[in-house]
């Protein structure tokens, strides 16, 4: 990687991507990608920081199973499953909750 800086990295990662990626798939890692980038840069994120935030993802993969799904379960704790759900749900209907069991 040729002359990538701090500053460019993000647009470079982002010209790496396939040309016959799905539109939608583009839309959603570019910005994925811009978001966590972005964190690093905000926060200052260390080498060990970053290496806590691996063992986590490394940890969740390792205890997972067919019948055993740690990373929908990390999705529920850090509230992302229900914000997607609040995203496509109508703000009259009754609201839902994160299915078990647990």
């Amino acid at each position: 990687m040729r002359n990538v800086t701090k500053d460019n990295i993000t647009d470079v990662f982002k010209s790496y991507m396939a040309d016959d990626m799905p539109p939608r798939t583009r839309e959603i890692m570019s910005s994925l990608v811009q978001h966590l980038h972005d964190f690093a840069r905000e926060t200052k994120l260390t080498h060990d920081e970053w290496r806590h935030g691996i063992a986590f993802l490394e940890g969740c993969a390792a205890i997972e199973t067919e019948d055993r799904h740690e990373f929908v379960l990390a999705s529920d704790v850090l509230g992302l499953s229900s914000l997607v759900d609040m995203l496509h749900s109508s703000p009259e209907a009754t609201s839902s909750s994160v299915l078990g069991p647990f």
